[in-house]
């Protein structure tokens, strides 16, 4: 399927829950968009009378065989991905979290829990036009291996790769920025350029006029602790997809923050900030996102 289609098959879903939404007549069947039903390993749906086989120790992956289970543990279904035994011990642990991460879900109107507890963040994306591929928001692209693996002396050909892999890459070439070229252009993309969203959903970035510039987190009344903080710090109702689209910037922080502990929210001053230098070697596509830390306070 082209990249493009693929897309616009997702927004007009999106946009059909919303119709059914609205409504307020009981959902269609139709609208239950649970993914739990679907193979890790050959990606094929699982019907019945066949009954899904679950991993027993993380409970996280379902297989439709013990055979896909058995290569899964051992083999990557995609190039330079990890193998389920390596994930095994990480999944559990996610797992044991589900509760506290469906909660944080549910609390924003995007969050959306499907049957089987699953959160789609293709369909919440597509609710405001923001998947990522041409058109659909510059700051909402992907990262991760297979990007890179589209480019260059490493690109791996899409005859050699599992099924799943080549719908990706198929659907990735509809995006319009890989490498992320947009840095040594003369002019950047403004906020509404780059979210292509409403003003009112938009996390600005660009907070040099008053009334879009946040107090310094130190002086938030009650601390930036938790989603409904940062919104309130931000002026952003939500309803805004900024806690979807900032996963990637929001993470960065989080580790130079908690992880590798070299600054923290109370380093600087609104008057003498602190500058730090953050040298990325082998992520093209996440450089896409560096103009987010231009202007704005780093988030929490």
């Amino acid at each position: 399927m082209d990249g493009s289609i693929y897309f616009n098959r997702i927004t007009k879903g999106a946009k059909d829950l919303i119709k059914a939404e609205q409504s307020g007549k009981p959902m269609p069947a139709s609208f239950d968009f649970a993914n739990s039903q679907i193979c890790a390993w050959c990606k094929q749906s699982i019907e019945p009378p066949k009954k899904p086989l679950r991993c027993s120790a993380c409970k996280a992956p379902i297989y439709c065989s013990a055979k896909c289970a058995k290569r899964d543990w051992k083999t990557p279904a995609v190039p330079n991905a990890v193998t389920h035994k390596v994930l095994c011990t990480d999944n559990k642990r996610h797992m044991q979290r589900l509760p506290e991460v469906q909660a944080v879900l549910k609390s924003f109107p995007w969050g959306r829990l499907e049957s089987d507890g699953t959160f789609s963040s293709e369909i919440a994306r597509g609710r405001f036009d923001v998947l990522g591929g041409s058109g659909y928001g510059f700051w909402s692209h992907r990262g991760g291996p297979i990007p890179h693996q589209l480019h260059g002396d490493g690109a791996f050909q899409i005859d050699n790769v599992s099924h799943s892999a080549q719908f990706i890459q198929t659907m990735l070439r509809a995006f319009d920025h890989l490498d992320g070229s947009d840095l040594l252009k003369t002019r950047h993309l403004t906020d509404e350029e780059g979210w292509k969203l409403p003003r009112e959903l938009i996390p600005f970035r660009d907070i040099t006029q008053d009334a879009r510039r946040p107090m310094l987190m130190t002086q938030f009344q009650g601390g930036v602790v938790d989603w409904d903080s940062w919104y309130r710090w931000r002026n952003l109702p939500k309803m805004s997809p900024a806690a979807l689209l900032m996963d990637f910037p929001m993470s960065v922080y989080q580790m130079l923050v908690h992880c590798l502990e070299i600054t923290h929210p109370n380093a600087g001053s609104e008057i003498k900030p602190v500058n730090l230098d953050i040298y990325f070697l082998g992520v093209e596509v996440e450089l896409n996102f560096l103009p987010l830390y231009v202007y704005a306070q780093s988030p929490p």
